[in-house]
């Protein structure tokens, strides 16, 4: 079949495409009016060779005929295409899909543990988490503001190609959420029993609240690098290594936290403080082996 060469910074990427396409491919570059517009294959190869990505979807219905656009951010600019509807709905899924079900695998951390702690250690145990994670939601939202901040110039110097400053980006933000999360810790062990006061926790589990709120305290650093480093591969386009390592950091947690809520062996009971020291224990190894990882691979960040 007919086959479109996509320049990209020097090389030649042979994409497959069908007839329909390439006529009108080639009634683009002829100056005449599109028969219709660009498969999501050959869209999807384009914004992967730039960098780009989907951020909003719309698909309207005009005189029974559904008619799909696309705001795609390219090198720190949003663009809109017209598509077809299924075309934006499959492009959508494409970038979003990986993204999706690495949010979920955070979900069931946290509700795998809260399952194990409200069967096991009662009530007041399951109480003592719930409030101690309201801070913790917390917390990881000002993470999730501060990496989104990052990736935002993290991909304006990546859409312009500038490598150096994109690892500037990533220097500079690193040594801001260490130093970030080290003086949110140090300010939380000291500040964590009044904070739960404050919340109105009850008296039969605030000692355990404050337990596991001090060992949230301490993991901090680690959760606000995971978290960075997560965001800051989004921001360069791969949504499926994050997943990938999610996935193995997530089933490493499952693993640990009945080992060390319980105790198994040498290993004793530490009820609702193993829950954090479980998830601690597997973002530190994911977040090694990932970086291990980035570097084997010559990553260019």
């Amino acid at each position: 079949g007919p086959v479109v060469l996509l320049k990209v910074d020097g090389k030649a990427i042979p994409v497959f495409v069908d007839q329909t396409v390439a006529e009108s491919i080639h009634a683009a570059l002829t100056h005449r009016k599109l028969p219709r517009p660009l498969s999501h294959d050959l869209m999807r190869t384009i914004l992967q060779s730039y960098g780009g990505k989907v951020t909003q979807v719309v698909v309207t219905l005009r005189e029974s005929t559904f008619y799909g656009a696309l705001s795609i951010e390219i090198g720190g600019e949003a663009k809109v295409f017209d598509s077809r509807s299924s075309d934006a709905i499959a492009l959508a899924i494409h970038f979003s899909a990986p993204i999706l079900f690495t949010n979920v695998l955070q979900s069931l951390n946290v509700s795998v543990n809260s399952i194990w702690i409200g069967r096991h250690l009662g009530e007041a145990a399951l109480a003592a988490v719930s409030n101690g994670q309201l801070l913790n939601f917390m917390l990881t939202g000002v993470a999730l503001g501060f990496s989104m901040a990052a990736s935002i110039q993290l991909g304006h110097s990546i859409g312009a190609n500038d490598t150096p400053q994109a690892k500037r980006v990533v220097g500079t933000s690193v040594t801001f959420f260490v130093v970030t999360s080290v003086a949110l810790a140090v300010i939380g062990l000291t500040l964590s029993r009044s904070l739960l006061s404050l919340m109105g926790v009850p008296t039969e589990s605030m000692p355990l609240a404050a337990a596991y709120m001090k060992a949230t305290f301490i993991a901090l650093p680690c959760f606000y690098i995971h978290a960075f480093v997560m965001s800051a591969l989004l921001s360069t386009g791969d949504s499926k290594t994050p997943l990938y390592f999610m996935a193995f950091t997530v089933g490493l947690g499952l693993v640990l936290s009945p080992l060390l809520i319980f105790g198994l062996g040498p290993i004793p009971e530490m009820g609702v403080v193993g829950a954090v020291l479980a998830k601690l224990a597997a973002q530190a190894v994911g977040l090694a082996t990932l970086i291990g990882y980035l570097y084997r691979c010559r990553h260019p960040l």
